[in-house]
């Protein structure tokens, strides 16, 4: 690269270790490196302290999951020296545990910054930035739950490799978050650049500045026009989990001696935002969710993922019960705690090893396989733990009954439900009835030989008790349609072709529009997708060859135009039609040994209650290395003005609208839900399992700008990839099982959409009791566009609402206990820290919430009358 003058004399570098969990070890053997780097750090950063005559050493804590843990282990002196250097500006602690990905939701994202006020307590100093590197993103709640925890300045240093960066970098920027707050952001090179470009391994001072010139054409021949350059640095070989560079100091000295042209400086993040305020008057402002890429490879691990979103939910449902009643044991705390971790561990961006496509049947591939699907189980069965005993507790129910008489069903989401109770057979059957059996219902919760109930409708947060004798098998009747014959439902106007083999039509009928007209794709049906070997490689680099120059000038190697082969899987299905408790269900039924796929059923049932289409698909899989992807299909009958808004972590986003620059906008992740709607109809969309969303098409690898809106647009589930060329999972066999829910609208309304959201996550908790039928509801709520993301209990005698104001003015939120006694009210930031006092009375409150914003309300609790 030709030599060019350069304005840039401050190079400003950042140390640290770039935090994987796992990756280049196993998982288990990093984290113990990664807590005793920080022995290391201190004792370099302790030098500097006593040697004023040279510039100093610093270095960063990149994510404080390993210091956490130091602190455990150290003692009064360490954590001394610890604090003393923080103090003298020589190590920086972040505010974040690991990198994460768009699998947390607002409330795990709650839960990471909480860890960020224990280490604020122990070394005694606020702890005001936050780093992500690596990953390629975070949802647009992010940005809000960093300003609501005291954080001014967010440092990324993205990797490139099947991902993309929202803008030209290196920039510092405001990016503004969805409440119309900002937050200074700088978006800098990939980690790691200066050991890389300045080849620090090499240990001469000349090859540095080479390199370091190398990099400053590169910046002017792209109009950088900045007097400084921030870059940072790990230690080679280990560009991950690297412990500090001993020698660097050295280097750096040495460097800064000879070449009076440029000055190295080790800095951290607090140091940069100082600078940047300073020197930076007129910053860009940036809004919108940060989309990320890379997640399409948790695609990899179906049923692990299940299981954590599975986890999640049992773990927010118990915190409601331990609210009302709280549960008065160690072990149980100790459970929780234990399981919370799991599953945030399990969302860290760190799927496996860096040799998992490479080698996938090697040790440290499957052993870090094995400690990644772990982390899932484990978490979903100490929440299925917690969840039965805070129930038990809640409804004060013993460990082992003779007898039951009734079944009751809680209703945990924000708005009211109707629905088929119903209960698996097995769990009636056997006496005594032990709390310990009844604990595998949170576990695997079968739907299999259940017995079913009348339909009944829950108010949020009530419960209602179903006596036992009300149970029956399912009332079905078998329906033979002509050929070509029409359905007619409550709902729903289904056709089906001349053979009654699958359905061609379905015509909503309060909106009088087509939802579904058969053309290319079916309703939900299962296509997998190869490299097509007669145009393309079939190998992983045909999707990306990466190049790793190229990748550290921010250089996209997508291929755009890669061939794909796609294959509907099998056109001959066993096709049955038949009335269960009082709504249509349509089955099919394929086997084929196509590709990968051995098996596939759906299960389409016409809600007759709640208007929605519940989708189940079932696919059995076996072992396949090669690069493949299963979806299934969501034609579409929508005009070309479409708009499609989806939920990142309880935000709903505008696509492209509402994305940060060129983000991901191919795949999304969704948490709960999503939209698609044009001028005269739409459909919401929810998922409990199968959070991967493609727009408009097949559309991995196109790395778009925009998403072209053509009529008919066709959506696709993401159901399973082995796509990526590390560390994800290479394959994956046996039965993965995904519902959905589906539901047209004339008129779009975002409560609506947040309503079949939730009901797709099937948030109602079952359990048993000698109690007859009766019906409890504990608090009554009132608002308009408030929602409640999470109610627990944060210490002895209080407990947090977490909520959010999703609609576009201020709205209240009142809520009104039955079973409660208020003592005191007031807002918090997300840590629980106390703002303000609030009015209430001894059986409620009331809040006023911004519209966008998040709401923390913390209530001091007497619990005499539960």
């Amino acid at each position: 690269m030709e030599k060019i003058m350069s304005k840039v004399k401050n190079i400003f570098v950042i140390h640290h270790s770039h935090f994987d969990l796992g990756y280049t070890h196993h998982q288990e053997l990093i984290t113990e490196w990664q807590i005793n780097y920080i022995d290391q750090a201190i004792a370099l950063c302790k030098l500097s302290l006593k040697n004023k005559n040279v510039a100093p050493f610093r270095w960063t804590v990149e994510a404080t999951y390993p210091l956490k843990l130091w602190l455990d282990d150290a003692s009064e002196d360490q954590i001394s020296e610890l604090k003393l250097l923080v103090k003298n500006k020589l190590i920086s602690i972040a505010a974040l545990p690991f990198h994460s990905t768009p699998l947390n939701d607002a409330y795990l994202i709650k839960k990471m910054l909480e860890t960020k006020k224990e280490i604020e307590k122990k070394i005694e100093m606020k702890i005001t930035t936050a780093i992500n590197h690596d990953i390629n993103g975070q949802p647009w709640t992010f940005a809000d739950q960093l300003i609501d925890s005291g954080v001014d300045f967010y440092l990324t240093g993205e990797n490139i490799h099947f991902g993309a960066i929202p803008f030209k970098r290196p920039k510092a920027f405001y990016w503004k978050s969805e409440s119309d707050r900002k937050i200074l952001s700088f978006l800098g090179e990939h980690y790691s650049l200066f050991s890389q470009f300045l080849n620090t391994n090499k240990r001469d001072v000349h090859l540095m500045k080479e390199g370091l010139e190398n990099y400053l054409s590169h910046l002017e021949e792209n109009d950088y026009d900045k007097n400084y350059i921030v870059l940072t640095a790990t230690t080679p070989p280990l560009l991950d989990n690297n412990p500090p560079d001993m020698s660097l100091l050295s280097l750096v000295t040495d460097f800064n001696k000879m070449f009076d042209e440029y000055k190295i400086s080790f800095i951290t993040p607090e140091l940069l935002r100082d600078f940047l305020l300073k020197s930076e008057r007129e910053l860009e402002i940036k809004s919108g969710d940060w989309t990320d890429y890379w997640n399409f490879g948790a695609g990899s691990t179906p049923k692990e993922l299940k299981a954590n979103r599975d986890a999640l939910k049992n773990l927010k449902y118990a915190n409601f019960f331990e609210a009302l009643c709280p549960v008065d044991s160690e072990q149980y705390k100790r459970v929780k705690e234990k399981a919370l971790e799991n599953s945030l561990v399990f969302n860290e961006h760190t799927w496996g090893a860096a040799e998992s496509i490479t080698e996938p049947f090697s040790r440290m591939t499957l052993s870090q396989q094995h400690k990644k699907a772990t982390y899932a189980y484990d978490a979903l069965a100490q929440s299925a733990f917690v969840l039965n005993r805070a129930v038990d507790n809640y409804f004060k129910q013993n460990m082992q009954l003779e007898k039951i008489n009734s079944i009751s069903f809680t209703n945990l989401s924000n708005f009211p439900i109707t629905y088929v109770p119903s209960v698996a057979a097995d769990l009636l059957a056997t006496s005594p009835y032990l709390s310990s059996y009844k604990s595998n219902q949170y576990f695997e919760n079968k739907t299999d030989n259940l017995l079913y109930g009348a339909s009944l409708t829950l108010q949020p947060y009530e419960t209602n008790f179903v006596s036992v004798n009300e149970f029956k098998e399912p009332i079905t009747k078998n329906i033979e349609l002509p050929a070509g014959g029409t359905l007619i439902t409550k709902h729903y106007e289904i056709k089906f072709n001349e053979e009654v083999t699958e359905i061609t039509e379905i015509k909503h009928k309060l909106t009088d529009k087509l939802l579904f007209k058969k053309e290319k794709y079916g309703f939900f049906d299962l296509v997998i997708e190869t490299i097509d070997g007669k145009k393309d490689n079939p190998h992983r680099s045909t999707f990306f060859p990466r190049d790793i120059e190229l990748a550290n000038f921010s250089v996209s190697v997508w291929n755009h135009n890669w061939h794909a082969n796609r294959q509907v899987y099998c056109r001959q299905p066993e096709l049955k039609i038949f009335e269960k408790n009082g709504s249509i269900v349509v089955t099919s039924k394929e086997s084929s040994d196509l590709e990968n796929v051995n098996y596939f059923e759906k299960i389409l049932t016409f809600d007759s209650n709640t208007g929605e289409i519940n989708i189940e698909v079932s696919v059995q899989s076996s072992s396949y290395l090669k690069p493949i992807s299963h979806y299934v299909t969501i034609p579409t009958q929508l005009n070309e003005d479409w708009e499609m808004f989806f939920e990142s972590a309880d935000t709903i986003v505008a696509l492209d609208e509402d994305q940060l620059g060129n983000v991901s906008k191919d795949w999304v992740t969704i948490g709960k839900s999503a939209a698609f709607k044009d001028a005269e109809r739409g459909l919401y969309y929810g998922s409990k399992d199968a959070p991967l969303l493609q727009t408009n098409g097949f559309r991995f690898g196109k790395e778009s700008i925009e998403i072209e809106r053509s009529e008919k647009p066709l959506f696709l589930a993401w159901l399973y990839n082995n796509y990526w060329d590390t560390n994800f999972k290479s394959t994956d066999e046996g039965l993965n099982t995904y519902s959905f829910s589906i539901k047209p609208f004339a008129e779009y309304d975002v409560m609506e959409q947040i309503k079949v959201g939730e009901s797709s996550q099937k948030p109602v908790v079952m359990s048993w009791h000698e109690a007859d039928d009766i019906s409890l509801q504990p608090m009554l709520i009132q608002s308009n566009t408030i929602i409640i993301l999470s109610i627990e209990l944060i210490d002895d005698d209080h407990i947090q609402f977490f909520m959010k104001n999703v609609g576009d003015v201020k709205d209240e939120i009142i809520v009104q206990f039955n079973e409660l006694k208020l003592l005191g009210c007031f807002s918090t930031d997300v840590l629980g820290t106390k703002l303000s006092t609030l009015s209430h009375t001894s059986d409620s409150f009331r809040i006023g919430i911004e519209p966008r914003f998040f709401g923390y309300v913390k209530l001091k609790i007497s619990y005499q009358l539960n």
